[in-house]
């Protein structure tokens, strides 16, 4: 990892999970934090029957979609609404950042001047408006008195904005073409001075070209490009380091579902820069469209999770429990060694990682020595990627005292070693503690 980019590989914590704006229907397309505030701005396309003041009817989902029509939602850190904004023609809201105003209040800065393609509407311009909540107006992109769009790169097929409040710079995400396939996204990526953007003076500080599949958002942070792909079908959230002096990828991390987790696509990205300014405290936020399929095959309201990533001066000692202590299903003739304490997992995070413990004892008679004993099978959610092992205690025979013991992908527990003469007759599982991924 590069110095002074946030740890990816770290276990993402929650500062949101489940949460609703009054458009239940429509999955988030981006969000960005006021850390000062505390408070979180959400973006998504207006959903069918919402009528605006001067429309004559309410519209459809699709003509909302397909016009870039976006309703952005204020939160506070606990999920209560706040108030919202209506944004017209503006575009697909890919990403969204805030930047307090000097008078008071946030700009939006997000993509804009909305262009009708395949699978709804994407922004030809970078484009930023003062937040002012709506019950029934809109604020129009084309409306130059209140809206101010640039296209710094000239025409292209979208345009995509994040900014880094903290380091005073902007990065801008165009793509020049439409995809052979949602599989290889080519975007150009260029970093600027972003008081000097501000003022319509565009000078590219870095340019990087990067070729991804399902682009879900976009971050920026001093030296480090951040990246986030994947969709909702698939485990297949990705996050990627990016140093902007070089053009190379520095850190590529899988945001995997956590047992708990429900159905989830990958949507928005956003730095949450602390109230005192301070670096190191910079926390990378993901965010996630979380829904699940109703007992008659439709799917549920769409719910909105942000966990994040810590800074550096955030080191977390706790341990944080993901999935509780349940008991492990013993295979035939291995029984409890304790009457009162089963063989049980658990899963828990420490210091940024993802740990796999055991507890309690067996009894068995592993003698086999052309095939493994078998323990048993862990509880679904606690099947690893990989396959793991610890040495464990047995009782002494012949001069061993331990014995390996192991966990495969699909979840049966086995232990090594025994032999018609050196017979494990119990196990110890209480020291079985392992990276888990």
């Amino acid at each position: 990892m590069a110095t002074g980019a946030i740890d990816t590989a770290q276990v993402p914590k929650a500062l949101l999970t489940g949460a609703y704006t009054a458009a239940r229907r429509i999955q988030m397309q981006s969000f960005a934090i006021d850390g000062a505030a505390e408070q979180i701005y959400v973006l998504q396309c207006i959903p069918a029957g919402v009528r605006l003041a001067d429309e004559p009817k309410a519209l459809p989902f699709e003509e909302r979609l397909t016009a870039g029509d976006l309703v952005c939602t204020r939160m506070d850190f606990q999920g209560n609404v706040l108030d919202r904004m209506y944004l017209r023609g503006f575009g697909h809201g890919t990403a969204l950042s805030v930047v307090a105003r000097a008078g008071g209040g946030v700009d939006l800065w997000l993509d804009g001047l909305a262009r009708q393609e395949s699978y709804g509407s994407e922004g030809q311009a970078v484009a930023t408006t003062a937040y002012v909540p709506s019950t029934d107006t809109a604020v129009d992109c084309v409306d130059t008195s209140r809206v101010r769009t640039w296209a710094p790169s000239g025409p292209q097929q979208h345009y995509v904005p994040a900014v880094d409040t903290l380091n005073r710079r902007i990065a801008v995400a165009t793509r020049t073409a439409a995809p052979a396939d949602r599989n290889s996204y080519v975007y150009k990526y260029r970093l600027y001075d972003f008081d000097a953007a501000a003022r319509g003076k565009w000078i590219p500080l870095h340019t990087v070209t990067r070729t991804q599949a399902y682009p879900q958002g976009v971050a920026t942070f001093g030296d480090h490009l951040y990246t986030w792909t994947g969709r909702g079908d698939e485990d297949d959230a990705w996050v990627t380091t990016v140093d902007w002096r070089t053009g190379e990828p520095v850190q590529a991390t899988l945001i995997r579902r956590e047992p708990s987790d429900a159905t989830r696509e990958p949507e928005g990205i956003a730095l949450w820069t602390p109230a005192d300014g301070e670096a190191a405290k910079t926390r990378l936020c993901l965010g996630f469209g979380v829904s699940h399929v109703l007992p008659d095959g439709t799917r549920s309201d769409r719910a909105l999770t942000v966990k994040y990533l810590a800074g550096p001066a955030e080191p977390d000692l706790t341990v944080h429990v993901l999935v509780d202590w349940t008991d492990i299903t013993l295979a035939t003739d291995v029984t409890s060694g304790f009457a009162s304490r089963p063989p049980r997992a658990r899963l828990i995070s420490l210091a940024g990682n993802r740990l796999l413990q055991l507890s309690g004892m067996v009894k068995c008679s592993f003698a086999d020595s052309t095939s493994d004993g078998i323990i048993g099978t862990l509880p679904a959610a606690l099947w690893p990627s990989f396959d793991l092992d610890v040495a464990c205690p047995r009782n002494a025979r012949t001069g061993l005292a331990v014995c390996r013991v192991a966990v495969n992908v699909n979840g049966t527990l086995y232990a090594e070693g025994g032999t018609p003469v050196n017979t494990i007759d119990w196990i110890q599982l209480d020291n079985f503690s392992t990276a888990w991924a």
